[in-house]
């Protein structure tokens, strides 16, 4: 297996999916590699076994960094869709977070940055100081609900080997 294509996220359905792919495409400073326009789905393909054929409806986007990694793909369901949904934590079972690597000298530039995009930090910048991984700082951080509810982290470089 030569590494992971993307990871997927779910934004809510009363989202402006437009304004969404281009807050994470400044988020992550990636462009837009696919859009998909309002299609249908296979209900127990995607894990729906409950839903009719005639009640999915749902469009997507895959964000391309400009590094190359990992794609970010985000699905807007415009059926079923429900925006009453619960508010992520960070210790949910499931996708934890999405982690974007950034140097040292730039965590607190690329911070005031996404903070000025509505991310909103949980705490200022820290720093590991035991184990393998000492010295890689990082900081943690809620992206606005309108943008999928999830979790962003930076951080800096880890160790060689870890």
């Amino acid at each position: 297996m030569p590494g992971i294509h993307h990871v997927g996220l779910i934004v809510p359905p009363a989202s402006d999916f437009d304004e969404t792919v281009a807050w994470w495409a400044e988020v992550l400073q990636a462009k837009v590699v696919v859009r998909e326009a309002l299609t249908t789905a296979d209900p127990t393909a995607i894990g729906l076994p409950d839903v009719g054929p005639q009640d999915i409806l749902l469009e997507g986007a895959q964000l391309q960094p400009n590094d190359g990694g990992t794609r970010v793909e985000l699905h807007r369901f415009v059926k079923p869709g429900d925006s009453l949904f619960p508010q992520r934590r960070t210790h949910d079972v499931g996708l934890s977070h999405i982690a974007v690597s950034v140097d040292y000298e730039d965590l607190r530039a690329e911070g005031d940055r996404l903070e000025d995009l509505g991310v909103r930090w949980l705490a200022p910048p820290q720093q590991i100081t035991t184990g393998v991984l000492n010295g890689v700082q990082w900081r943690y951080g809620e992206v606005p609900r309108e943008y999928g509810d999830a979790r962003l982290e930076l951080t800096t470089p880890s160790p060689i080997g870890a």
